[in-house]
């Protein structure tokens, strides 16, 4: 009987010790279940979150334009004269052997009429203190102003002034001026020959 009780005890253990390794199998084998099912999911959201960034950038991408407007520049010429020039009173060739000054400019955006309505604003501001120093001149009065640019029927792009031009009087300085104008607004057409400008006193045809 003492054996009996002994077996039955051994038979009650030995199945304990197993239960217990039944369990313990049983909660590792769900841990692993559940750290496997996770990783997709984390997968899964970084990949939305990569799309959704991307489509934003797509349809609202950040606006530079501006700033690269303010970067973008052009160099432009104006026409002036070299201080070495004899201008005097009476009329001569100096009088209109202009020459050619660079500057850098805001990029104008490739309009042509808006290009020289922005060289002669150029021009009309007169010259730099360095510009100066380097012997460039003009004989374009600061009192003088523009009125309009505009391109004729025949090609030609006219700068119509303030009458103020009519206070000059001095011949050599009037073909200078007109000079620094035409040469300014010269371009060249289809056609490839130079085309120079022109100019206009409050719309009126002037005869200098």
């Amino acid at each position: 009987m003492k054996n009996l009780v002994s077996v039955v005890g051994l038979i009650l253990l030995i199945l304990g010790l197993a239960a217990l390794v039944w369990l313990a199998q049983i909660s590792w084998q769900a841990k692993t279940k559940i750290q496997t099912s996770s990783t997709p999911v984390v997968s899964t959201i970084q990949k939305l979150d990569s799309v959704t960034t991307t489509n934003i950038w797509a349809t609202n991408p950040v606006s530079t334009s501006t700033d690269d407007k303010e970067e973008k520049t052009q160099t432009i010429e104006i026409f002036v004269f070299s201080s070495s020039s004899n201008l005097g009173d009476e009329l001569t060739i100096e009088c209109s052997e202009v020459i050619p000054l660079k500057r850098n400019i805001p990029w104008t955006g490739g309009d042509k009429l808006v290009y020289y309505q922005v060289v002669m604003a150029e021009l009309l501001k007169g010259l730099t203190e360095q510009e100066l120093n380097l012997g460039y001149v003009s004989y374009i009065p600061k009192r003088v102003e523009l009125l309009s640019v505009i391109q004729a029927e025949n090609g030609r792009y006219t700068a119509d002034f303030s009458d103020s031009l009519n206070l000059i009087t001095n011949p050599c300085t009037r073909r200078a001026i007109k000079s620094q104008v035409q040469s300014t607004l010269a371009h060249v057409p289809l056609q490839g020959k130079t085309l120079l400008g022109s100019m206009t006193i409050n719309g009126q045809i002037i005869n200098w």
